[in-house]
């Protein structure tokens, strides 16, 4: 068996995205490939288009195999958990039947879509499509003022502070990403405060003390952008009637979103928040931008 590689020359500008998800993406792809393929060929392609009225790049990668095929009518549920296309496949093979699911599951969570053609006796092709925003050094993430690019080996003095005593609250209608912000400050002694949609975070919020808030852009009753405004004016209030100084008061927002594209930014800006968090996110920039927003509020 041959595994071939098809990539432009051409270099690619630096794109916002998160390099272990996608790298799992490909080894789930490219390890389904291998398992099916025991003889002929593997080929992975690469392309990339740029988009200049976003700023982004749309990405195709495909992975093409000469393995055992898929029937049609199989291919409609390949990304269930725990299917695979006969039940001959699972004993001859074995396997969880989970990698083509968390792939699919993973490219969701960033905007992206797989796409599968095949067909029986003759090879399989995988197609992942993803759009990432491309980036220089001086731009980073084009987010509204928080320690966007701060994965570069630099130590930073919010990254020793502690976070003990912190009430965070995470706004999220989809329960796993909040169960994920959970598990990343699992080991900090901190208050963690749930809410499903705006509606709900604005209620919390004029209740009680919040230290930092993750905010998701997209969700049902109230969004992230107008649960963002009505925090912002009603600390502005708050700060009104008690004559206290508003930017001390202010709670830092961090947005949670799939997409890096410019007017996801822009809106972020402009509801109020102060830093954008890519889903899905990686655990330990997400405590470092905790620290650093606390930092920021000695």
């Amino acid at each position: 068996m041959e595994l071939k590689q098809t990539v432009p020359n051409e270099p690619y500008p630096t794109v916002l995205g998160d390099r272990t998800r996608i790298k799992q993406i490909l080894i789930n792809i490219v390890g389904n490939a291998i398992k099916f393929t025991e003889k002929g060929s593997i080929e992975l392609c690469l392309n990339g288009t740029p988009d200049e009225t976003n700023r982004t790049y749309q990405f195709e990668i495909s992975v093409k195999d000469t393995g055992i095929g898929i029937p049609e009518e199989k291919i409609s549920t390949l990304f269930d958990p725990f299917t695979q296309a006969e039940s001959s496949t699972t004993r001859r093979f074995g396997g969880t039947g989970l990698g083509l699911t968390i792939t699919k599951q993973l490219l969701d969570l960033m905007n992206g879509t797989l796409s599968t053609t095949s067909q029986v006796g003759v090879g399989s092709t995988f197609t992942v499509h993803l759009e990432l925003m491309a980036v220089t050094s001086e731009q980073g993430l084009n987010a509204p003022a928080g320690p966007s690019n701060i994965s570069n080996g630099e130590q930073h003095p919010w990254e020793s502070i502690s976070l003990d005593g912190m009430t965070l609250m995470v706004v999220d209608d989809t329960p796993m990403n909040c169960d994920l912000v959970g598990l990343a400050l699992d080991e900090q002694e901190i208050t963690l405060l749930v809410a499903n949609n705006g509606e709900e975070a604005v209620n919390l919020f004029k209740q009680q003390h919040i230290d930092l808030i993750f905010m998701d852009c997209l969700m049902p009753v109230m969004d992230g952008f107008e649960a963002s405004k009505a925090i912002r004016e009603h600390e502005a209030h708050t700060s009104h009637n008690t004559s206290q100084n508003s930017a001390k008061n202010k709670t830092p927002i961090i947005a949670l979103t799939a997409s890096a594209s410019k007017e996801i930014n822009e809106r972020c800006k402009q509801s109020g928040m102060d830093d954008v968090m890519l889903k899905p996110f990686d655990f330990n920039e997400l405590i470092k931008k905790v620290q650093f927003w606390r930092y920021q509020a000695r």
